[in-house]
């Protein structure tokens, strides 16, 4: 197999002192034979690579706290070396596992897989890989739609799912790394910038609590921006009620001081309450002095929701 590596890449890894020695898992799948001439490919450029065969049900790679499965095409070769250089020296529980998937053909999967090797330098967590250029059936199995994709799971039980381009932010964050009463609202935007709403809904309900750093989205001049704010809000009231009420709450604190437009949002979310009969008191208050023709046409239509 000729594996495309530059010349530069290859003298900065073919002297690692550290030897590693990888465990193909040996199956009947045709895939077993291809990563076999694969790895001995690997071997003749770095002499510091060798590798037993285990028995097993599919055919993947193991070694350290890893796992590869699929063939890494273009970039992804690098990164697969640059991942079995690693000297890891701090171990993270093993409750947690990640699952990573990402293309050669992906334009954010190689700043991901960067972030995703400076956080594994700080911490040993089990991480699968997945590389799915010529073998889709790995995102299908796990209902993978595109990439990058990392999914973490909490003893065996999926606690979250990361679509798009991956931040170092991010992973900080779901392992403690991070105080998310740190989280400013550049990180919540470039979450909802990549329709991650969802995410930061599962993120609050794992916590309990509202973020400050989200609710300032409310009060972005972008549109865009306060939509998905809005969209997470929505989640939130699905989910975990009681939570939605403290967010809705403390919208109200600052209902008065905002924008009309900001206003009418803040008013839609009001009519999703389950506490209808405190909101229609509260939004009845509001209707008395208000004198914005748009917001009085809001206000009829969350009071019209909240008396169905």
């Amino acid at each position: 197999m000729d594996l495309a590596f530059d010349k530069e890449f290859i003298e900065e890894y073919k002297n690692i002192k550290n030897r590693k020695t990888f465990y193909l898992i040996k199956s009947e799948d045709k895939y077993f034979e291809k990563l076999k001439d694969f790895l001995e490919s690997l071997k003749k450029v770095f002499p510091w690579i060798d590798y037993e065969v285990k028995e097993g049900n599919r055919p993947y790679i193991e070694f350290d706290s890893f796992s590869f499965y699929g063939m890494p095409y273009g970039h992804l070769l690098n990164y697969f070396i640059k991942i079995a250089a690693l000297h890891q020296t701090s171990v993270f529980s093993n409750e947690f596992e990640q699952k990573f998937f990402v293309s050669s053909m992906c334009p954010n999967c190689p700043v991901s897989f960067d972030n995703m090797i400076g956080f594994l330098k700080k911490k040993t967590v089990k991480t699968s890989f997945y590389f799915c250029d010529d073998n889709y059936g790995l995102a299908s199995e796990y209902e993978v739609m595109s990439v990058p994709c990392l999914l973490i799971e909490k003893n065996g039980n999926e606690i979250q799912r990361l679509v798009g381009r991956l931040n170092i932010e991010d992973l900080d964050t779901v392992f403690g790394e991070k105080d998310t009463n740190e989280l400013t609202q550049d990180y919540f935007t470039n979450i909802i910038e990549q329709g991650r709403a969802s995410d930061i809904a599962d993120m609050m309900i794992s916590e309990n609590r509202v973020f400050s750093g989200f609710l300032s989205l409310f009060q972005s001049s972008g549109l865009g921006l306060r939509v998905g704010a809005a969209v997470t809000a929505e989640i939130l009231a699905e989910k975990s009620p009681l939570l939605f009420e403290d967010l809705i709450d403390r919208l109200y604190e600052i209902y008065f001081e905002v924008p009309v437009e900001i206003k009418g949002d803040i008013l839609y979310l009001f009519s999703l309450s389950e506490q209808k009969n405190k909101w229609i008191k509260e939004i009845e208050k509001i209707e008395k002095t208000e004198t914005n023709e748009i917001l009085k046409e809001i206000i009829e239509d969350s009071l019209d929701t909240l008396n169905q």
